[in-house]
């Protein structure tokens, strides 16, 4: 990134996790330190530090086209230090759980667990829950396979347990066997989208 004066930023982390590291680091070249900056950036550095000097990639995606494309960064993670922030504004309770439609489609596609043909939910699926749910007049609306069942059973498990959807998250992604990209919720906020039409309020 380049500042007003021209010259190029290194690092854009917070707490120092640019390329290079240390505050000194993100300083403009054509900015002239203050002595105390100066002190601070060239202390020198106690003890191992790991470093990583891959370029830097986030990643918003929402949707099924988000989610392969989150797969493709998977795919060649050892080129880039990747964030992939999820879109939560699809997420609704069902049947007592958080649904986190398009955050899953990520964590199932960068695991290799996503249904290729339809696009959503996981490969293999069974639905014998649903099925069942519908015979008993239950909500079968919405499409819940009993995997994919399985892990919003698990995220509710962890949400009761006062843990933030985004350490659930990475709890999750860590479960699927999700390594060296960071899966993250836009905001942990609970955040829902509503749609005004002339029968009322709906959700989306």
């Amino acid at each position: 990134r380049r500042c007003h004066c021209g010259g190029r930023r290194v690092g854009s982390g917070r707490g120092g996790r640019g390329p290079t590291g240390g505050l000194g680091s993100r300083l403009c070249p054509g900015t002239r330190p203050r002595p105390d900056v100066e002190r601070v950036a060239s202390a020198p550095v106690r003890g191992h530090v790991s470093l990583s000097r891959l370029p830097r990639i986030v990643l918003l995606s929402g949707g099924g086209g988000g989610a392969r494309l989150a797969r493709g960064f998977y795919g060649n993670r050892q080129h880039a230090d990747c964030l992939v922030v999820t879109n939560p504004g699809d997420d609704f309770e069902h049947l007592g759980l958080t649904i986190c439609p398009d955050t899953d489609s990520v964590l199932y596609a960068m695991s290799g667990r996503l249904d290729g043909t339809r696009g959503w939910g996981r490969d293999g699926e069974s639905w014998t829950v649903l099925s069942e749910l519908g015979s008993l007049g239950g909500p079968d609306w919405f499409q819940l396979g009993d995997k994919d069942i399985a892990l919003h059973m698990l995220r509710q498990h962890y949400l009761s347990k006062g843990q933030g959807l985004a350490a659930v998250t990475h709890a999750l992604a860590g479960a699927l066997g999700i390594e060296g990209v960071t899966v993250t919720p836009a905001t942990e906020d609970t955040l829902r989208t509503w749609v005004e039409t002339e029968a009322g309020v709906l959700g989306f």
